[in-house]
């Protein structure tokens, strides 16, 4: 009897056994894009409204073509200026014209510096001319002040002018219920930013619906969002990658971006990777 069991014990063992899964491979979890629905849009009373530039760095004013008092219409070139990197090549420029101006005074035969003179002031003058960004009126109105001269520094989010508004182009953008919005987008369907407060926006232009405006919002989940550097994007299902920009988050954490696009497809998500 006891030989039996052994031998039945032995066949047993020639069976294939499964084998165990590796704890360390996990699939995929996914995840979807959700619509931002809510925004309140109203009409704003007349008021005197701030011109914000908003420019990566710093900036130069460096020509003014409207005065205080004026009527302007949106899209009006209200002055120009150099951004930063301009900016500093205009700096090192100046100060090279300079040196080389100062030495001139004691060597005025040195025709070498006199033309180096020549061609720095002609370098100056090229990026004065030709590198210069048009700052543009972003409403109908009149302007009250004119907060910036020539060659003062500016840097992004300065209030560089103030203007006088009528109410049938202006609007209040109220986020949804308990979402915070940190970053509004520049333009929403035909209207352009003008301002942002602590719980609204203020926009001008034309309003054609109120959803629609806001359709490049989304809302994923924390971990759909993944990060290189400063750069926020996503991972669709079918490996493609998507660049957001994270702007805020709803009540139910659920983060709130901005895309060129709606998502339709499922999200890659960094959970149990």
């Amino acid at each position: 009897m006891t030989l039996f069991l052994i031998m039945i014990a032995g066949c047993g063992g020639q069976e294939e056994s499964a084998e165990p899964a590796d704890p360390g491979i996990s699939e995929p979890v996914y995840t979807e894009a959700y619509t931002v629905t809510g925004f309140t849009v109203k009409t704003a009373p007349p008021d005197t409204l701030p011109l914000r530039w908003f420019g990566e760095g710093s900036a130069v004013i460096s020509d003014i073509r409207v005065s205080e008092e004026q009527e302007v219409a949106a899209g009006d070139t209200l002055l120009f200026l150099i951004e930063s990197l301009h900016v500093v090549e205009r700096e090192r420029l100046s100060m090279e014209l300079d040196v080389a101006v100062a030495l001139s005074y004691s060597t005025p035969l040195d025709t070498m510096l006199l033309n180096r003179v020549d061609s720095l002031s002609f370098l100056l003058d090229s990026i004065s001319s030709f590198e210069n960004s048009a700052f543009l009126s972003a409403l109908d109105g009149i302007l009250t002040n004119i907060n910036v001269i020539e060659d003062q520094n500016i840097r992004s989010g300065d209030v560089l002018a103030e203007i006088s508004v009528e109410s049938s182009s202006v609007f209040l953008v109220y986020p949804p219920d308990g979402c915070i919005i940190d970053r509004w987008p520049l333009t929403a369907g035909e209207m352009s930013f003008v301002e942002q407060h602590d719980c609204l926006a203020v926009y001008s232009g034309v309003l054609s619906g109120n959803e629609d405006e806001f359709s490049m919002y989304a809302a994923v989940p924390r971990e759909a969002v993944f990060e290189n550097d400063l750069d926020s994007y996503l991972i669709t299902a079918d490996d493609d990658t998507i660049l957001v920009m994270r702007s805020g988050i709803m009540p139910n954490g659920l983060i709130i971006i901005q895309v060129d696009e709606p998502v339709y497809s499922k999200l890659v998500t960094w959970a149990e990777r």
